[in-house]
């Protein structure tokens, strides 16, 4: 079968969906969330620590560059130390898995076929739409006499 480019990104996306992926980002919202906890208002933490659910009416993200913000959190110079060795390694992973995506895109550049596909690379098999078999000569249906019983076309009554 013709390998078209929808079904190459298709294949890619889910070769890259399989690919292992470490989410840092809850690792630093982890320590964000103790310090802004700290932070806190001793009457808000009070409430907090004596009611869970107080948290879910309340911003509760963090500034610090993991897709979260809170205008009155302040990460402090130990934070951001811990933080920084965890940035850099969300940093290596998101190159690497570019760089390997760019890699195995330019390896679907160079087939045509879901046979030269799987002859190059017999491990994308279940990544592979199912061909859909071929029909000819189809039947012929009722359609325009089940649509006149249906009383079509409409009659003008004018």
């Amino acid at each position: 079968m013709r390998l078209t480019k929808a079904m190459k990104n298709q294949i890619l996306d889910a070769v890259m969906a399989d690919v292992p992926e470490v989410d840092y980002d809850d690792q630093i919202k982890v320590i964000a969330a103790k310090e802004a906890f700290e932070q806190l208002p001793v009457e808000l933490r009070v409430a907090m620590e004596r009611n869970k659910d107080v948290i879910n009416y309340l911003a509760t993200s963090y500034n610090l560059g993991a897709r979260v913000s809170n205008c009155h959190y302040e990460p402090s110079d130990a934070v951001k130390a811990e933080t920084l060795p965890i940035f850099e390694a969300r940093a290596e992973q998101y190159t690497a898995r570019c760089n390997l995506k760019k890699e195995l895109y330019g390896v679907f550049q160079a087939v045509t076929t879901t046979q030269k596909l799987l002859k190059m690379f017999p491990e994308f098999e279940k990544y592979i739409p199912v061909e859909m078999e071929n029909t000819t000569n189809l039947p012929v249906t009722k359609v325009i006499g089940d649509l006149m019983n249906a009383g079509w076309p409409k009659k003008d009554e004018s």
